[in-house]
């Protein structure tokens, strides 16, 4: 009989910034919500559920553990596969705060296969990459037999993956790595961006289900899976949460900022001289000033900031009149020994 799952990854519950700590758990009682929705009855957890660099404190394991019971009364089953924002020391698997919510969800410390009546689920958490990689053949092995749809669910980061629309970053582990040729699909976490692999189409990223800071992008939502058809399909979380919004400002007369809401998390740059009215305007967001162009007058220089001293020299040598030699030597030898006390 086939199943249907929901799909997500990357939640980084947190209290990092306010509000988010009742976000963090809204996000997992929306997964509840659509598993009942959609007649899924497990909600699978690709990794960093919780968020180790901002804080794994007490306020964040509660409101976890709160969604996690929630959904867990709803008759809906939680599986959390650890990615490294869940492990604080990955050297021992075993110590991780995700041990805490065991009663409310099947934590997945180590790999698993599932068999299903018409699928085999490959389950590997997040590693180093030498141990991930023998971990993964070693599993795909035990598979790769089966007649069955094979699909594989991980927290990975991998070198052809994007994280912003126009980088990668270097990393050890492949997409040769993940044997995807023993597969028909692979899920995976890490990256925020929901995207598939160039050249794999069934390999993807499921992408983070909200933003989670400035620069996040194509954060599509949860998934549902139909272990019958393979059948993917994005859905819309019943909650709303906030996004993030750059805005700049040159002057007054760019006020007020056209779109602007303020439950979002919203960054403005503007000159110093108006940052006063701008945060008057806007008390919610956060004001960064912005460098301005420096002017030319009389013997003042033109975007100094960007100049070397030398530079800086000439142009000062050259608006008092005087002459290259033997101004510009005497100059930089000045600079020279200036440099060296």
């Amino acid at each position: 009989m086939a199943e249907k799952w929901i799909l997500t990854a990357d939640t980084h519950a947190n209290n990092r910034l306010p509000g988010n700590l009742e976000f963090s758990r809204q996000l997992i009682v929306d997964m509840g919500v659509l598993a009942r929705k959609h007649g899924a009855r497990h909600v699978i957890f690709a990794g960093d559920l919780l968020d180790q660099k901002h804080g794994l404190n007490l306020p964040v394991l509660l409101a976890v553990h709160s969604g996690l019971e929630t959904i867990k009364a709803m008759g809906v089953v939680p599986i959390i596969l650890p990615g490294n924002h869940d492990q604080p020391h990955p050297e021992n698997p075993g110590f991780s705060p995700l041990v805490l919510l065991q009663k409310w969800a099947t934590v997945l410390l180590n790999p698993r296969v599932v068999e299903g009546e018409d699928y085999s689920l490959v389950l590997i958490p997040w590693r180093p990459p030498e141990e991930y990689r023998k971990m993964l053949q070693e599993f795909t092995k035990a598979v790769f037999s089966s007649r069955k749809r094979k699909i594989l669910i991980s927290h990975v980061s991998l070198a052809e993956g994007k994280v912003s629309p126009s980088q990668s970053i270097h990393q050890p582990i492949r997409v040769a790595d993940l044997c995807p040729e023993a597969y028909q699909h692979v899920f995976l976490g890490d990256y925020h961006a929901a995207q598939i692999l160039p050249g794999v189409e069934h390999v993807r990223y499921l992408g983070a289900p909200i933003p989670h800071t400035f620069g996040d992008y194509d954060n599509v939502g949860p998934w549902l899976f139909d272990t019958g058809s393979g059948g993917l399909t994005p859905l819309q979380l019943p909650s709303s949460y906030p996004s993030f919004r750059k805005w700049a400002v040159t002057g007054e007369a760019g006020l007020p900022l056209p779109g602007y809401t303020p439950g979002n998390r919203n960054r403005i740059l503007c000159p110093i001289e108006i940052m006063g009215l701008v945060k008057a305007a806007y008390p919610d967001a956060e004001i960064h000033p912005v460098e301005q162009e420096i002017k030319v007058e009389g013997s003042r220089i033109e975007k100094a900031e960007t100049l070397t001293p030398q530079d800086i020299f000439a142009k000062w040598r050259s608006a008092q009149g005087l002459p290259v030699k033997p101004w510009q030597k005497m100059g930089e030898n000045y600079l020279l020994e200036a440099g060296r006390s």
